[in-house]
C-alpha cells in the first residue's frame, strides 16, 4: 500500500514524522499539494483535508483508498445520541435563529456557550468554538466560514481538563495520546500534544469502539474532566491529525484494511 500525503495540511512536525516512518518501512509515498490530483496508477492510502479527500473520492479511481464514509458520521444520526457524551446538552439551530434569538441563548447558556456546524465529519476548513456575550454575533458567519443558513450545534460552556485522541480499529484502541491539557496559568485549554495515554482512557475508548463502528478504522476524541470520561466527537482517519499516536500501529492497520 502506497500513501499520498497531502502537503501543509497538518503541523510540519507530525508531516516529517509521518514520511520518515513510511520511508524506514519502505512505504512508498508522496507528498501532494492541494490542488495536486495526479493520476493514481497503483493502491493508494489518501490523507488529508476534508475538501482534498473529497476531491479524490470524486475522481472513482479504484486506486485511491480513503478511510471516510462521510455519512456514517453524521452528528444528528450517531454522535450525538450516544452515551457519555460530553455535550449531551447540545441543541440545533439554524445560525439565522441563534443570531436573531442571541440574547436568550446567552442568557441560558450563563453568558457564553460552544457553536460548530452540522457536519457529516468535522471539516479542516470549518471552524467552531466558545461565543461569549461581549463578541460580536453578527460576525459568526466570518466565525465559522459558513453562512446563515446553515445548521448548528449550540453546548454549554465545560471544564476540560486533557482531550485525547485515540484510534479505533476493527472495535479496538490501537492507540491512543493527549492533544490538549487544561494550563492554569492561562486557565484555557491549549495545544499540548503528548504521549500520556493512561490505561483508564484505552479502555474507554475500548468500549465505544465496540459499539461505535464508522469505519473499519477512526478517530475518537475523549474528553477528561474533574470527574468523569466522555466522547468528544468522531472524525475520519483520512482527514484527522494522528498528533503523538503510534503512527507504525496506524499504517500496518492501513496496510491490513486494504489487503
Amino acid at each position: 500500500m502506497n500513501f499520498i500525503v497531502q502537503k501543509d495540511i497538518w503541523d510540519k512536525e507530525d508531516e516529517c514524522k509521518l514520511i520518515d516512518v513510511l520511508n524506514k518501512r519502505g512505504i512508498k509515498n508522496l507528498l501532494a499539494s492541494h490542488d495536486n490530483f495526479i493520476p493514481i496508477n497503483e493502491d493508494a492510502f489518501c490523507y488529508g483535508s476534508l475538501a482534498w479527500i473529497k476531491e479524490l473520492q470524486k475522481l472513482n479511481n479504484n486506486h485511491i483508498k480513503t478511510i471516510a464514509t462521510f455519512d456514517n458520521y453524521d452528528f444528528n444520526r450517531l454522535v450525538y445520541r450516544m452515551c457519555n457524551l460530553f455535550n449531551n446538552d447540545c441543541e440545533f439551530f439554524y445560525l439565522s435563529d441563534v443570531i436573531k434569538n442571541k440574547d436568550l441563548l446567552f442568557n441560558k447558556h450563563c453568558g457564553s456557550f460552544f457553536i460548530r456546524p452540522v457536519s457529516g465529519c468535522k471539516p479542516g476548513g470549518i471552524s467552531g468554538g466558545l461565543i461569549k456575550e461581549h463578541d460580536d454575533i453578527n460576525y459568526l458567519t466570518d466565525f465559522l466560514k459558513t453562512n446563515e443558513d446553515i445548521l448548528v450545534v449550540i453546548a454549554t460552556e465545560k471544564f476540560i481538563k486533557y482531550e485525547y485522541r485515540t484510534i479505533i480499529y476493527k472495535n479496538e484502541c490501537i492507540t491512543g495520546c493527549q492533544y490538549r491539557s487544561f494550563c492554569p496559568e492561562t486557565a484555557r485549554l491549549g495545544f499540548d500534544p503528548s504521549v500520556n495515554f493512561p490505561d483508564l482512557i484505552r479502555d474507554f475508548a475500548n468500549k465505544v469502539g465496540s459499539i461505535c463502528q464508522p469505519d473499519n478504522i477512526y478517530v475518537l476524541d475523549l474528553v477528561e474532566d474533574d470527574r468523569s470520561i466522555s466522547v468528544m466527537e468522531i472524525n475520519a482517519l483520512s482527514t484527522s491529525g494522528w498528533y503523538d499516536c503510534d503512527y507504525d500501529k496506524i499504517i500496518d492497520a492501513v496496510c491490513e484494511n486494504f489487503r
